[in-house]
């Protein structure tokens, strides 16, 4: 939804939808109704709330992706677009309806450490459907793509992120955060199994360097995230989320080093963003990183 505070696909919807008005386009798009009091008004767009429970959210997120297709199979809308595919399935009641459907699948979300086994399950069975249920498939990575056409021989649309070069950002800012330039390395990412962040610790703290470990991002899974703030170093820091633009890019462009250990997901907007900044990159070596890397 918008504002984006979650990952990849809240980023491609926001930048969607500042810039499709601009082709004469009107644009709905949902949001999580607990992000009402950060409504932001963009010309042209729209912006539905259907509710997720934190609790739940696993169950939760789906049964909100399904709310959201149903709504939209009874609007005057055209094309519904879903980015990810744990509730691909119902993409065939819009479709059904006489709209054009069109489906943003994810990297591997069967592989997901965060889940439980049958979560996992759940997830390969959503994948599978999704290759049947939309009009057309798109996907954000080359290794994507060649997996669906393998695996479910369907022809996908490639659509890569983008982000921007930084030539310069504000050091001050750092100020606030009480770092200086190049005295830091930084991991940007919610705090979740599959991002690594238990063995970017350990080997930081292996490494014996006088630098400190700056980790940005919300956390994710409430156990693994009360392991890792458990470890006792006065360099490691945890920010928490930070959502000011500003304050990110001078975190990334002033740092030693940018840390990515995603394993599983298609093209993440927070290594592109990293890579933009022009200093070292330092990621874990998956097919994923390696193709966004090049």
């Amino acid at each position: 939804g918008i504002p984006k505070r979650f990952g990849g696909f809240e980023k491609a919807a926001e930048d969607l939808a500042r810039n499709l008005p601009k082709q004469k386009f009107n644009v709905y798009v949902v949001c999580e109704s607990q992000l009402r009091s950060h409504r932001i008004k963009i010309p042209g767009v729209r912006l539905v709330y259907f509710p997720v429970i934190d609790r739940i959210r696993a169950i939760s997120g789906i049964l909100y992706d399904i709310l959201s297709l149903i709504w939209s199979a009874f609007m005057s809308v055209d094309l519904v677009y879903l980015f990810g595919y744990s509730a691909g399935l119902f993409c065939l009641i819009p479709r059904f309806l006489g709209k054009a459907t069109v489906i943003n699948v994810d990297g591997f979300e069967w592989r997901r450490r965060s889940f439980s086994r049958l979560q996992r399950f759940l997830l390969k069975r959503f994948e599978v459907a999704s290759s049947i249920s939309a009009n057309y498939i798109v996907c954000d990575s080359r290794v994507i793509e060649q997996y669906f056409r393998q695996r479910y021989r369907v022809e996908s649309v490639f659509i890569p992120y983008v982000a921007p070069l930084v030539s310069s950002a504000d050091e001050t800012l750092l100020e606030r955060f009480k770092l200086k330039k190049e005295e830091y390395y930084l991991s940007v990412a919610r705090i979740e199994p599959e991002n690594n962040f238990d063995l970017i610790i350990a080997g930081f703290k292996d490494s014996k360097t006088c630098r400190k470990l700056v980790i940005v991002g919300p956390m994710g899974n409430k156990r693994y995230s009360q392991e890792l703030l458990k470890v006792k170093d006065d360099r490691v820091l945890f920010l928490g989320p930070i959502y000011d633009r500003k304050s990110i890019e001078a975190l990334r462009f002033y740092c030693f080093a940018n840390i990515h250990g995603h394993e599983v997901g298609g093209t993440n907007p927070s290594l592109l963003e990293a890579l933009g900044c022009s200093n070292a990159t330092l990621a874990m070596d998956v097919p994923f990183n390696r193709e966004v890397a090049e």
